[in-house]
């Protein structure tokens, strides 16, 4: 579903009929039609009060071009499930989530076909991805009162949805609209997992005007048709940030609108100032603009664990942005400290050079008290 069906019902109606004097002032109109348009956020903010007949009567007769921009714009930063729950009737891929894993209430998982990608088929047959790096995180996370999850980059909410299992609250950002649904689907089917989580669609930038992300889809389907039966992964691959023109395609698919953290500090979604919060952050290399676009808001908040996936090309663009140090800096002050999981000996270790840190491939970084333990 396009982001603009949920909004401004009558708008897009038949023309109206123009008499002799209508055209006479056609060129006018053409004229102070950016004036009307500028009227369009006044009536898009005004008719949700408003009975739909009278929506109906009184909306100007402004492009439908310009309207879907201003609607999708404006678009509402969070995804009401419920409004989409007559699309969710697939239920052949589901993954059940025993107490076992994270000691948390047993749950059902909605995942994508396990036969063919990766994260869904760990699901199903253990119970979580990256299982090593999940327990520590959800460790601090029960361990540190009243704590909340921010997860950057849900995908299909494996770290909300063990949050919520532990009655903790979770926000979200997954841009896919292949992996909200997911996300969307589990939460309906745990009554109590939908008041805990709140789902972001959009992309995390450091820009805060008003911005869009272009997926490298085309890239990302090459990739798949390469990979072995059940590498495929939905992630996402982003050839432009901070765009300010909308890329071509389909919001969701192909494109997402991008925010900052900081932008959202007053909109009540996000846990409020004083609040413990453990951040898991994996969105595609887009690793230092999340964290550099939520400055403002984490020197608000109690920083108690921080997960992070990191490579070195990543490592290297936080460097040349100046934001790796401040990276360090901010996590340092909440009393943690950086750790590295080695995957030979599945275990963490403590990194004591932070500023000349090299990696070889995809590498789990912990921001901790102490060494990251299990539950």
């Amino acid at each position: 579903m396009s982001s603009h069906q949920n909004y401004i019902p009558g708008m897009h109606g038949s023309k109206r009929q123009q008499s002799k004097g209508q055209q006479q002032r056609h060129y006018m109109w053409r004229v102070v039609v950016v004036a009307f348009s500028c009227s369009a956020y006044f009536l898009y903010d005004m008719h949700k009060s408003l009975p739909p007949s009278i929506i109906a009567t009184t909306a100007p007769v402004i492009s439908s071009t310009v309207v879907d921009e201003l609607m999708e714009k404006e678009q509402k930063f969070l995804l009401n499930c419920a409004t989409f729950h007559s699309k969710y009737s697939n239920t052949d891929n589901f993954a059940h989530v025993p107490s076992s894993i994270t000691g948390g209430s047993e749950f059902n998982m909605s995942v994508h076909d396990p036969e063919k990608e990766i994260i869904s088929m760990k699901i199903k047959k253990d119970g979580c991805f990256e299982c090593d790096i999940l327990r520590p995180l959800i460790s601090a996370l029960k361990n540190s009162k009243d704590a909340s999850l921010i997860d950057m980059g849900g995908n299909i909410g494996m770290y909300s949805l063990h949050a919520a299992s532990h009655g903790r609250n979770a926000v979200a950002f997954e841009p896919l609209q292949i992996n909200q649904e997911k996300l969307c689907q589990s939460t309906l089917l745990s009554s109590d997992f939908g008041e805990k989580i709140q789902i972001v669609p959009r992309a995390l930038t450091n820009q805060n005007n008003l911005t869009y992300v272009d997926f490298n889809t085309e890239w990302f389907d090459k990739a798949v048709l390469k990979r072995k039966r059940g590498q495929k992964n939905y992630g996402t691959m982003i050839t432009g940030a901070g765009l300010d023109k909308k890329p071509p395609g389909i919001l969701g698919k192909d494109y997402a609108l991008a925010t900052t953290i900081d932008s959202m500090k007053d909109l009540h979604i996000l846990p409020p100032s004083g609040s413990n919060v453990v951040l898991k952050v994996d969105v595609e290399g887009s690793e230092c603009r999340a964290l550099s676009g939520a400055s403002e808001y984490l020197l608000t908040v109690n920083i108690e664990y921080v997960a992070l996936e990191m490579s070195q090309d990543r490592i290297e663009q936080c460097r040349s942005s100046g934001v790796w140090d401040n990276i360090y800096n901010l996590f340092l002050n909440n009393g943690l400290g950086p750790y590295m999981f080695d995957e030979k000996a599945k275990g963490w270790v403590k990194i004591h050079d932070w500023q000349d840190l090299n990696v070889t491939g995809m590498t789990d970084i912990a921001f901790s008290a102490g060494p990251p333990s299990n539950l």
